[in-house]
């Protein structure tokens, strides 16, 4: 699992937040979190929202979770 073969889909609005890892080539979803779940993983320090590290962050997380191929 890396940055080249996975891709990330997020939006923020309002009080609404997600987050979504994909596979690039199926677009299986690896994993996602919703408003709540996905604040608690930033808070927790799982998630990194910063631009550069958002992506990098939720593989490591996956992996963590043992939700690689």
């Amino acid at each position: 699992m890396t940055i080249n073969n996975t891709v990330v889909a997020s939006w923020h609005e309002r009080d609404r937040d997600y987050i979504e890892l994909m596979w690039k080539d199926t677009e299986e979803t690896i994993f996602e979190a919703w408003d709540e779940d996905y604040r608690g993983m930033v808070e927790d320090g799982f998630i990194d929202p910063r631009p550069r590290r958002l992506h990098q962050s939720l593989i490591e997380y996956a992996r963590h979770m043992g939700l690689a191929r």
